[in-house]
């Protein structure tokens, strides 16, 4: 099954996964990693730290190296949990959720950090008493330094929305001004400027049932809605966004471009396929490999992700949108799940 939700696209890292085969692409085509066989969910994080969580025997991966080496570095005492997996942009702190409706036992349901990489567990938000599952996590690009996260909760009344820490995870507080109350309106995504620090911006995905999104420029304080034409299921902003106020939209049917930082959309691709599941930007160098150096001339490169029934199909384009060219991974075999890196989401 296409798994389109679930990628990581960056300006000299884009892996795809075919089944239990891990593959990079790279200027001469897609090479096979080698990586371990039994894993279900793959992260990166900005430093380009590839994360490897197994949720049947609860090892985990890592490689520092591009998916050279896969060194082991723990198991986590979750086992039968479903835990999602979020590694934070600090080198060894990884963060897991776990959801109250997959758990029989309450008491670990909720948000779990490690310091060590895996080894060792400690709860920061106990969520056993409330009626809601994290569905989102995000990083400043400058977590570093001030500590600062978000996730989105779907629940009832004021559980539900964004909240915000301030403390590396540690302590979280409703972030939500804005946002009205309800299930139907919990955010689905979140996705935070890379120039964060200066512009204070981030996006959130409205619900299931609502076209639009969600656009904050004080940092979480305060959320004004924006209508959309169709569903939004993605976001990607340009790694530039604070000067090109620059960002993509996919929803259930065609990619939008904005040049005024989702003041108004315009289409930009609508794809054979019956609707377009993933949309990702980045900055590439004239070559489509490493990022731009200081002596060449950046463009971005558009990835997207079509889906249709349950096969997916992977596109890119080099020419700002104006034509696509499909993906695919030895000969004719379309990538049923994709993970891209990117310098804006998680």
């Amino acid at each position: 099954n296409c798994e389109a939700e679930q990628f990581w696209f960056g300006p000299d890292l884009v892996l795809a996964s075919s089944g239990q085969a891990l593959f990079k692409f790279t200027e001469t085509g897609w090479t096979r990693l080698p990586a371990p066989t039994d894993w279900t969910h793959l992260d990166v994080t900005w430093s380009r730290t590839i994360y490897l969580f197994d949720e049947e025997s609860t090892m985990m991966h890592r490689s520092d190296d591009g998916g050279t080496t896969w060194p082991y570095i723990g198991s986590t005492p979750f086992l039968g949990y479903r835990p999602s997996f979020y590694p934070s942009p600090v080198d060894d702190e990884v963060f897991l959720s776990i959801n109250s409706f997959w758990t029989s036992n309450s008491s670990f349901s909720g948000l779990w950090k490690s310091l060590d990489g895996g080894f060792r567990w400690q709860q920061t938000w106990d969520l056993s008493h409330e009626a809601g599952y994290l569905s989102s996590m995000t990083f400043s690009p400058t977590y570093w330094q001030d500590g600062t996260a978000f996730i989105a909760m779907n629940g009832r009344g004021t559980f539900a929305g964004v909240w915000k820490s301030t403390d590396f995870g540690q302590t979280w507080f409703r972030s939500s001004n804005g946002m009205p109350n309800g299930p139907t309106s919990s955010p689905g995504w979140l996705v935070i400027s890379p120039q964060f620090a200066q512009d204070s911006t981030l996006f959130a995905g409205s619900g299931p049932f609502d076209g639009g999104f969600y656009k904050s420029t004080d940092g979480g304080e305060h959320w004004f809605y924006t209508a959309a034409t169709n569903v939004v299921v993605s976001m990607a902003l340009s790694p530039d966004y604070r000067l090109d106020q620059t960002l993509l939209v996919a929803s259930l049917g065609k990619v939008y471009k904005s040049l005024d930082g989702a003041a108004s959309l315009s289409e930009l691709w609508a794809p054979s396929d019956k609707w377009v599941g993933v949309v990702g930007i980045s900055y590439a160098s004239p070559h489509g490999g490493a990022s731009a150096g200081e002596n060449q001339t950046p463009r971005l490169v558009y990835w997207a992700v079509a889906v249709e029934g349950s096969s997916c199909r992977l596109y890119r384009s080099q020419d700002n949108g104006a034509t696509w060219q499909s993906q695919t991974l030895y000969k004719s075999v379309y990538l049923p799940t994709i993970h891209a890196s990117s310098v804006t989401t998680e």
